[in-house]
């Protein structure tokens, strides 16, 4: 989880560039994987954490344009939750807005 939390800190600097949306999507992603194989360390609010995090960055962004391809990561991401939610009650816990 340490890495994880690394990651996260490193994501945040990253944000700095609107570009580099897709490595908070990534890191995401990463968090999904563990939440859903069930690793005692991750939990719903640690991913609707980062969710807000995310939400946070992508309403102040002034350019999303050059968050195109993250913003379309993000979206995907989301959709897969949604479908994945129908056979997997765990991922009701999580709030994809």
């Amino acid at each position: 989880m340490d890495q994880l939390k690394k990651a996260l800190k490193i994501c945040d600097v990253a944000m700095s560039s609107a570009k580099n949306l897709y490595l908070c999507v990534d890191l995401l992603n990463k968090y999904l994987y563990y939440y859903i194989y069930e690793a005692s360390f991750m939990t719903a609010e640690d991913i609707n954490n980062l969710l807000d995090f995310i939400k946070e960055h992508v309403d102040g962004l002034e350019d999303k344009d050059a968050a195109k391809e993250g913003l379309k990561y993000l979206e995907n991401t989301k959709a897969a939750i949604r479908v994945k939610a129908e056979t997997n009650p765990r991922l009701k816990e999580i709030n994809i807005g």
